[in-house]
């Protein structure tokens, strides 16, 4: 039977990763043809526009898991029945739920994948792509890194931890210097509200550095003068893609102790926590369509059957998120809702398939 998993497993992987190298390339074609729009936006270029396309690659990697897993095992498991494959397997005594229990060793395995992906290599990528496009759309944005971003402003340098909107701030800090480069102040603040010409700082710290001594200020409120305004920061402001399920977690507790609008993070996590395992339901929704009336249709029949169900998915999540942002429905339901939809309708599918 071991022999049997493997076979089954690998059929289904190789399709699958047949079918999300497809999706994943048509989608970055239609992304770059869609950011060429910015191009000539500063140092914005054709090429930087493509390097920051790709560096997006993960995150649809972890997007399209889920329908490139449905279609592996509808062309994976098609391809065993029009070879007879399935047939012979079924005479050989082996049940529709031990198929079933093969596939689902490959769900795993893509599961694993995707929470590796999402968790790991789509924060750092989109972080990476966002600090590109942002650096050369708006000069003044001299650095962006995981902990923060610098800003130039004049001879003056700030220090954002990270815009919570951009117009809100959150961990700012603002270093000046004077004529001959020395260090003449520096002011540190829990956060920051944008206001005409300048930005009012609360709960701050000032230091002030003199030739004889240095002095230390605490102030509750306090207002600068500043060229940085809120559409610099349009481009650096905190994105859910760019982060993990735990920093996500994190962040609402920070915006919900500051009363801070926090459902769209809140969507962004349970939809993290979800994900991995609508890769594992996609995949077994493909088999039923296999076993059922469908096994003696053609590999394009059985590959417009995907998409659709595929694009079924990806709209019920779209809407059930956006009438979650728009009516403030729970997160969480809105997020597993679409999951444990095709959950019972696979299940009820292979159970009528006998």
């Amino acid at each position: 039977m071991r022999t049997l998993d493997r076979y089954i497993a690998r059929n289904v992987i190789a399709y699958a990763f047949a079918s999300l190298l497809v999706l994943v390339v048509l989608q970055l074609v239609f992304a770059f043809i869609d950011e060429m729009g910015d191009v000539g936006k500063g140092d914005y270029s054709a090429f930087l526009a493509l390097k920051y396309i790709l560096l997006t690659a993960p995150r649809r990697v972890s997007e399209l898991l889920p329908i490139a897993a449905l279609l592996g095992a509808l062309l994976g498991l098609g391809g065993m029945a029009a070879s007879s494959e399935i047939v012979i397997i079924r005479s050989a005594g082996v049940s529709i739920e031990r198929i079933v229990r093969s596939v689902l060793q490959a769900g795993i395995l893509l599961m694993a994948l995707a929470f590796l992906v999402g968790e790991f290599i789509t924060p750092v990528a989109e972080e990476i792509g966002h600090s590109l496009r942002a650096n050369a759309i708006s000069g003044n944005v001299s650095l962006f890194r995981k902990k923060g971003f610098w800003v130039r402003d004049g001879s003056r340098f700030l220090f954002v931890q990270d815009a919570v909107t951009s117009g809100q701030l959150r961990g700012f800090r603002a270093i000046s210097f004077q004529e001959d480069r020395r260090l003449k102040s520096i002011i540190s603040a829990d956060d920051a509200s944008h206001i005409d010409q300048g930005w009012r700082l609360n709960q701050l710290e000032k230091i002030k550095y003199g030739e004889e001594e240095n002095t230390l200020q605490r102030i509750d409120s306090y207002e600068i003068r500043s060229r940085l305004q809120p559409e610099m920061l349009q481009v650096v402001t905190s994105r859910p893609e760019m982060m993990s399920i735990w920093e996500i977690g994190n962040y609402i507790d920070y915006l919900t102790e500051n009363q801070l609008e926090s459902q769209n993070y809140k969507l962004a996590f349970w939809d993290k926590v979800v994900a991995p395992f609508a890769t594992l339901v996609m995949l077994m929704l493909g088999v039923p369509f296999v076993f059922g009336s469908q096994r003696s249709n053609s590999t394009g029949h059985r590959l417009m059957i995907g998409v659709l169900i595929g694009i079924g998915f990806f709209l019920l999540n779209k809407i059930l998120g956006t009438a979650g942002l728009v009516y403030g429905f729970s997160a969480i339901v809105c997020a597993i809702a679409p999951t444990l939809f095709f959950t019972l309708w696979a299940v009820i599918a292979i159970r009528r398939v006998h």
